[in-house]
């Protein structure tokens, strides 16, 4: 008799940019050795022991590649360009306990690292951009007429947003990760390690105070 089955599909994640240490490729490795009995570890260009191979021998990686076998399962993080990988992911082929296990827990270890610094200046871009554009070409006969040197302003405004825009989706597409062979925990002053936190602070209180400012001048100019 024939007995229905589901379909038996590898899985697939594509990563956001992240923001690894060492010890957070160490504890990559070891998730892949627990539910691997094969573990291979290279850069695309070298094969390598374990991560502190790496650091002995690389001052930076634009690829970390590790590969298991039994379940087979493989992840890719691009930290530069390079054209034998095109975009960070995770990757398994079998759906059995083992390989549903390494692929969820993979997916939220590596999730809680994201870099949250890049990923919001790319919103803050696309977010800029549209905006710049959408009040450029709603309130273009004020601008037209109240901007120095009228026309001119005005083009300038509309092409400062399209820039923006594309600069966002270009980073956007790249998705490049952030790696680091040192560890995390090694002495960096403090403006270093907090710097993320820092630039976050900055950027939205000024995009704050912009989009407050913008908000009043709208009220005043068209409704009061």
């Amino acid at each position: 008799m024939w007995v229905v089955e589901p379909v038996q599909r590898p899985k697939l994640h594509l990563l956001p940019p992240l923001k690894l240490y060492r010890e957070d490729l160490e504890k990559v490795v070891d998730i892949f050795r627990k539910q691997c009995k094969s573990v291979l570890i290279d850069d695309e260009e070298y094969r390598y022991a374990s991560v502190s191979e790496i650091k002995d021998k690389k001052g930076k990686l634009r690829v970390f590649h590790v590969s298991g076998m039994v379940p087979h399962g493989e992840l890719w993080i691009k930290s530069g360009d390079d054209p034998s990988v095109q975009k960070s992911a995770i990757w398994v082929v079998e759906t059995n306990d083992h390989g549903n296990l390494l692929f969820l827990t993979l997916k939220e270890f590596l999730l809680a690292r994201r870099w949250n610094l890049k990923i919001q200046l790319v919103r803050m871009l696309f977010v800029v951009g549209v905006t710049v554009l959408l009040v450029g070409l709603l309130f273009k006969p004020w601008l037209t007429t109240h901007l120095p040197y009228g026309d001119f302003s005005y083009g300038l405004l509309g092409v400062c947003g399209v820039l923006l825009f594309i600069a966002a989706a270009y980073v956007d597409a790249k998705k490049l990760s952030f790696i680091s062979l040192q560890s995390s925990s090694s002495k960096e002053p403090f403006f270093k390690r907090n710097m993320d936190n820092i630039v976050m602070l900055v950027v939205g209180t000024a995009l704050g105070s912009l989009s407050t400012l913008l908000i009043e001048w709208v009220k005043f100019r068209f409704f009061k």
